[in-house]
């Protein structure tokens, strides 16, 4: 999955913590995370659990017609930054969730305490929780249970599928946990660790759900929560830019494998997303929101039933 920014650390085999990353590194936005810096980031809600059943695969005009064609999804060609060749999903968190991610939070945190407004709402502004996208135009949203039954039906001659810690990417602004998801027939990987399922592990799995402990969830922050002695709530601050994490499914395929699903579930699983503030593909591969949708409805009635 293509990122933001030159890649400064990659920490194969593990999920660094925040703290432990700024231990690690040299990185000038995490020393933010220090009260006594000069540039310290204002309180935020930190760790904050969601349960995430759904994931997102986004893609651009010009791969869009080759799914489709393909009837399902194929790895790109290796490269200098991943040789190996995977399937890249990401996490899709609905503002139901992020509500529910809130109640865990404060009952656990704040457990004698009310909420004043949609405390937590006030600090998802990270790109992981946005309906833009940059990665391009079209996005894929599917259940995770339904994909990891696609997977070990085709890919693993149905057994189930081996979920690993793969890396811990550090860029500039953002931290990216890895997870690695593989044939149990594919011996490649078994010097990674298996994923855990402890109750202070950063991302575990289970059931079709995905449990992410999120470190950072702002990237950008203008408030701070705060509390007295009856509410938790938000305070306008200074505007303080600081690091965002977020966690990526990587299935791996070889180069000559398809995950197949119908064509006409294809169409109805796609929607339009505008640009992010970040554009991480070619500046021709991206279109309005208009042609984008406008295309999707021409694919919708091409691989109508």
């Amino acid at each position: 999955m293509a990122t933001g920014g030159k890649r400064e650390k990659v920490f194969e085999k593990e999920f660094v913590h925040l703290e432990d990353l700024k231990r690690r590194t040299e990185n000038r936005y995490l020393v933010k995370q220090v009260s006594e810096a000069r540039y310290a980031v204002p309180p935020y809600p930190r760790p904050v659990e969601f349960h995430v059943s759904e994931v997102v695969h986004v893609t651009t005009m010009s791969k869009i017609d080759e799914i489709l064609e393909s009837s399902g999804w194929k790895v790109k060609e290796p490269n200098e930054d991943e040789p190996r060749t995977f399937l890249w999903w990401g996490l899709h968190i609905p503002d139901e969730e992020i509500k529910e991610a809130e109640a865990r939070y404060v009952s656990k945190t704040y457990p004698n305490l009310r909420v004043r407004d949609n405390v937590l709402k006030n600090f998802t502004k990270s790109p992981v929780f946005l309906p833009t996208s940059r990665y391009g135009n079209f996005k894929f949203t599917l259940r995770l249970a339904e994909l990891m039954q696609m997977y070990k039906d085709q890919i693993c001659e149905g057994e189930e599928p081996v979920l690993r810690m793969f890396k811990t990417v550090l860029y500039r602004q953002e931290i990216m946990y890895t997870v690695l998801i593989h044939s149990p027939q594919l011996q490649e990987y078994d010097d990674y660790p298996v994923l855990t399922d402890g109750p202070d592990d950063l991302c575990t799995y289970s059931d079709g759900v995905i449990t992410w402990r999120a470190q950072a969830i702002s990237e950008t922050h203008n408030c701070q929560l705060s509390t007295n002695d009856n509410e938790v709530y938000t305070e306008k601050t200074h505007v303080e830019f600081y690091v965002w994490d977020h966690v990526t499914l990587a299935f791996h395929l070889e180069r000559n494998q398809t995950l197949y699903i119908e064509q006409n579930r294809l169409t109805r699983m796609i929607t339009a997303c505008d640009a992010g503030g970040i554009k991480l593909k070619p500046l021709d591969e991206w279109v309005s929101l208009e042609v984008a949708e406008d295309k999707i409805e021409k694919l919708r009635v091409k691989y109508a039933e």
